[in-house]
């Protein structure tokens, strides 16, 4: 920027001023280096000599060393290779001839280096001056900072044998109690039927019905709960067994029926695990378990350049030839050697397109700068991230990414320009000062320029419409439609707009006023063209949206998930218990059914009969005492 406000160096390095006869204005005049004029590049550079006096012969060259249109564009391009050689600088030692004892050394070209003795500054800078980067990790440190509170681990096992031996008792208990119930049963009622065939077929005479009541019977007299000495059971015992059998039975298929059914509707929560997945059968699993799929990452920091792409096209000026070489050559050669006012466009374009492209190129610097950082920053997460909440945190980045890019460029621009105000700086072009020389003193008074009644010495941004005048008058030929010329080239360019360049027939009335001896093939940019800005938009609007026209980026997501390389994916599955759980769940709990109903029924029995025998007892008493008092009483009136 400080080339593109055209300031002047105090060394005179860049521009030399001198004056005429009898004119109290002295002139500035660009130097050049060789074939290249500073009016064009900064970067125009000279070797560094010794020299005689004020004269141009060269005693001697300084290897490596250069001089330029500003000092740190020549130190940039210079080497100091001279400074690691002792004869070279024992050499440059004697030409500067000092009254003083320089006892310094020279630098070590033996010291190891990631850098050449020949490299220039410039290269040097561009790794930040660094030779060793190292760095360590401390893990102890890490983790005492952590402070974990308890650590939770997974592990794969086959069951213990205190697992196993549990179990297997239940289902052991189950299925002796229910075969002690069905297997004494099934033998008697399979015998008693086998006799029942062989009674039918030696007398041919029973029945079906008969086979059915006693079948009936069978059941009727069927006794779960004998006596230890059957001989001495009496008939209120037995009674009390079969019902406390019946109640039983019904008991127990009441109980079984119920467990069936619960189990049978009961969900049962199964954690499946699938190995190595790819991306397509992830989406598969998370669009029916994103509730409790969970694919822990073998790497959990990925880079965002790896799934993230941004792709961006600036304004089409920066596209355009209107900031090429080729166009700034064609408004010098229009210029020639005649001398314009410092307020005509074909002295300011001169100077007006290269900032232009200047910005353009800084602002794409600027971009892929932050591009390059963004892409090597870490995304980190542990699991996988499905995909549509990725992509809306890719969404957050990108538009942070884009806004914190405007701020720090806006914010580089402003620290150049409030610093060029602030310290006063001298155009060369005079356009925020001229120089006055006072008659008959030998010193230069410096005045600070005026448009209209903003003055350069309170504000930069003072500033008037560019137009073409005749000569060094201030006689106004045309104005150039939008553009402006102020106290710097920069601040009067931010305040232009580009319309006259969407404009053939303004544009070809700007190229008739050049009237340069060469052609100029060159067309006016596409005002037809899809853009976020107008033709009348100024250059400091489109630059606080960064000269971005599109702004687009992908996320590939399985660019990402094979990045992440998660082993395997676990997802939690609830379905209801199969015939085997069912089965398998019901034998265990048959055995304690059984028991407790078995403590439980015939107790029972015996309880509400021994109840409802004791009220019928009391029930007999008082009906024989009421009949006694009536016995009385009848007898009492018989003796009256």
């Amino acid at each position: 920027m400080i080339a593109a406000n055209v300031l002047m160096s105090v060394l005179q390095t860049n521009v030399y001023m001198y004056t005429q006869s009898g004119n109290p204005f002295p002139f500035t005049v660009f130097k050049s280096y060789g074939n290249c004029s500073c009016s064009i590049s900064a970067e125009c550079i000279g070797s560094s000599a010794f020299y005689n006096g004020l004269g141009s012969t060269v005693l001697s060259f300084v290897r490596g060393m250069y001089i330029g249109c500003y000092v740190l564009e020549a130190l940039l391009q210079s080497s100091l290779e001279c400074f690691y050689d002792p004869i070279c600088f024992n050499s440059v030692m004697s030409y500067l001839n000092s009254t003083v004892i320089w006892n310094g050394t020279v630098m070590n070209r033996t010291t190891p280096s990631r850098f050449l003795t020949t490299s220039t500054v410039g290269d040097i800078l561009d790794e930040l001056m660094i030779e060793i980067w190292n760095w360590t990790l401390k893990f102890d440190d890490y983790f005492a900072q952590c402070r974990p509170i308890a650590c939770s681990y997974t592990v794969k096992a086959r069951n213990d044998a205190i697992y196993i031996m549990t179990i297997l008792i239940g289902l052991v208990g189950g299925l002796v109690t229910a075969l002690k119930l069905a297997v004494p049963n099934l033998v008697n009622f399979t015998r008693k039927k086998k006799e029942q065939q062989l009674k039918f077929r030696s007398t041919n005479r029973q029945s079906t019905s008969m086979i059915l009541r006693a079948g009936f019977q069978y059941l009727r007299n069927f006794n779960l709960f004998p006596s230890n000495s059957p001989t001495t059971i009496d008939s209120r015992t037995m009674k009390d067994q079969i019902i406390s059998t019946h109640l039983f039975i019904l008991s127990f298929c009441l109980s079984l029926a119920i467990l069936i059914v619960y189990t049978s509707l009961a969900t049962a929560t199964k954690t499946l695990t699938l190995k190595q997945p790819t991306s397509d059968q992830y989406a598969q699993l998370y669009d029916k378990y994103q509730a409790s799929i969970t694919c822990p990452c073998t790497q959990i920091s990925i880079d965002y350049g790896i799934f993230i792409h941004v792709n961006y096209t600036l304004h089409q000026v920066c596209t355009s030839a209107f900031v090429t070489k080729d166009w700034v050559t064609y408004l010098r050669i229009a210029q020639g050697t005649q001398f314009f006012s410092v307020f005509d466009f074909r002295l300011t374009s001169q100077f007006t397109f290269p900032v232009l492209r200047s910005l353009c190129q800084l602002v794409n610097d600027a971009i892929l700068n932050s591009l390059a950082h963004f892409y090597v920053t870490q995304y980190v997460s542990g699991y996988v991230i499905p995909s549509s909440l990725l992509e809306s945190q890719a969404q957050a980045l990108v538009n942070e990414l884009r806004a914190s890019t405007i701020n720090e460029f806006s914010g580089s621009l402003d620290i150049v320009r409030q610093t060029t105000q602030a310290n006063a700086l001298h155009s060369a072009l005079q356009s925020n000062a001229y120089n006055y020389l006072v008659p008959g003193y030998t010193y230069i008074n410096i005045w600070p320029m005026f448009y209209g009644n903003c003055s350069c010495e309170t504000s930069p941004e003072c500033s008037t419409s560019s137009a073409f005048y005749d000569g060094p008058t201030v006689s106004v030929l045309s104005l150039v439609r939008g553009m402006r010329t102020g106290c710097y080239i920069l601040e009067a360019l931010l305040q232009s707009c580009l319309e006259c360049f969407f404009d053939p027939i303004c544009f070809d009335s700007l190229i008739s006023y050049l009237n340069s001896t060469v052609i100029w093939n060159g067309t006016v940019m596409n005002r037809t063209a899809p853009s976020r800005f107008l033709t009348t938009s100024t250059v400091g609007d489109i630059l606080d949206e960064l000269m971005i026209e599109i702004w687009n980026w992908t996320l590939t997501f399985d660019d990402y998930f094979e990045e992440c390389r998660p082993i395997a994916c676990s997802y939690t599955v609830t379905t209801r218990n199969d015939v085997v759980n069912i089965v398998t769940t019901l034998i265990g709990l048959v055995g304690g059914l059984v028991t407790g109903l078995k403590l439980i029924v015939p107790n029972l029995v015996i309880a509400v009969y021994y109840v409802l025998r004791k009220r019928k007892r009391r029930v007999c008493e008082i009906n024989v005492v009421a009949n006694d008092l009536h016995e009385v009483s009848h007898d009492i009136r018989s003796v009256k």
